[in-house]
């Protein structure tokens, strides 16, 4: 009789399940992890798969109190600091304004159609697995192209530069922005090796390669990034499942993927360069290092000599450094938004670290998100198209099916 009960209870709560939603963020969210791995051009592909695909994430479009709020801490400071930088000072970077309102309202429009579906554990599950993998193929494709590249001793391919010096950029503009987008997936495997048992072997490989692929971009910032990500991990592991053998294998395919890649990089020559002293090299202080802690302490001048509160505006920081990036998504932030600005981005960052504890998926998300928010010291991260995938992903929650209705 129980088991009859359970039964008509799983049927109902199946039926209740938006599986028409389902599909549609399926194909959508891992169509665009995938594409975020090409942006040579500008717009990129996945600039225009999302444009494709916003009429139909409008369809019964509806939202949570969470993601507005979270909006309304991105676009206000926006708005605010946009004005005082045109009618104030007379400055007004329309690329970079455009580009920040496209990206919020990506999120805004994302978040509130996966935060408001209707899904079971099973299609959360699914829904997570099909994006990651989606983004593996994107981070492969970018790394193979490479090794391609060494092979052949070629540094470009269909006219776009894969290789930047020795340093693998795949299709990207930048050696900086392709190692964080590899540190998600390289998370994702680690984590597929440690909580589950279906092909392990395949993922060790599949950890193997992405490790190598961030090594050979040569970024501090992705190897601060994969460090603090994978050190994470472990330590979660450690608080929440308290599982030695789980730490001990994490750890062991650490050192072991690390020792295998350096152990070849020492015999390893391109371009008459040995792999194992050039990273060497990169892991010294570069004589650039020294403009960019100057261009950042120049922060102090932009906001007294604009607006304290307000900022000097989007995209403006440049206007006061003589074109010198900041080099910081803080630093930027505060510099263009100042303290009202930067106070409710740091709220909308531990919004979605917060959202993400209630993910199915947090032993990855937020190891993740953790390693690009330690990066972004380094590198202004606020375009990157993989970021704010990240945290739409958050956004995910481990809710029950009654839970949402509720809402």
């Amino acid at each position: 009789m129980k088991n009859e009960i359970s039964a008509k209870q799983s049927r109902v709560t199946f039926k209740k399940v938006d599986l028409s939603k389902y599909r549609l963020l399926s194909i959508f969210l891992t169509g665009y992890a995938f594409l975020s791995g090409f942006v040579f051009v500008e717009p990129s592909p996945a600039e225009w798969f999302f444009l494709i695909f916003v009429p139909f994430l409008l369809i019964d479009f509806s939202t949570t109190k969470t993601v507005l709020c979270m909006f309304f801490c991105l676009s206000l400071p926006l708005v605010i600091s946009m004005y005082t930088g045109l009618s104030l000072y007379g400055y007004l970077d329309a690329r970079f304004v455009t580009i920040d309102f496209y990206l919020f309202f990506f999120f805004m429009i994302t978040a509130s159609c996966v935060s408001t579906a209707r899904l079971g554990p099973e299609q959360r599950s699914q829904l997570i697995d099909k994006i990651m993998t989606g983004w593996t193929y994107g981070a492969v494709i970018n790394i193979l192209t490479g090794l391609l590249a060494y092979v052949t001793r070629r540094i470009s391919l269909f006219d776009i530069e894969i290789i930047y010096g020795l340093r693998l950029r795949g299709f990207f503009k930048d050696p900086n922005v392709l190692g964080p987008y590899i540190v998600p997936p390289a998370v994702y495997s680690l984590c597929n090796v440690m909580l589950s048992t279906r092909r392990r072997l395949k993922n060790a490989l599949l950890f193997l390669l992405l490790t190598a692929g961030i090594l050979l971009t040569f970024s501090r910032g992705a190897w601060l990034n994969y460090s603090v990500s994978l050190s994470t991990v472990v330590l979660g592991i450690i608080v929440q499942r308290k599982l030695r053998r789980k730490i001990l294998t994490a750890v062991f395919l650490i050192v072991f993927s690390l020792t295998v890649i350096l152990y070849l990089s020492a015999s390893v020559e391109i371009y008459g360069v040995n792999l194992l002293k050039f990273v060497e090299a990169r892991s010294q202080p570069q004589r650039y290092d020294y403009d960019r802690f100057a261009t950042q302490r120049l922060v102090v001048e932009i906001l007294e000599s604009t607006n304290l509160v307000f900022g000097a505006g989007p995209g403006n920081y440049e206007t006061y450094t003589k074109r010198m990036a900041a080099h910081s998504l803080y630093v930027r932030y505060l510099g263009e938004r100042g303290f009202f600005g930067f106070a409710l981005f740091i709220l909308f960052l531990f919004s979605n670290l917060f959202a993400m504890t209630y993910s199915d998926f947090k032993f990855i998300l937020i190891p993740t998100m953790i390693g690009q928010l330690a990066n972004s010291f380094f590198i202004d991260s606020l375009h990157w198209r993989h970021l704010w995938l990240i945290i739409v992903l958050g956004m995910i929650r481990a809710r029950t099916i009654k839970q949402q209705e509720g809402e």
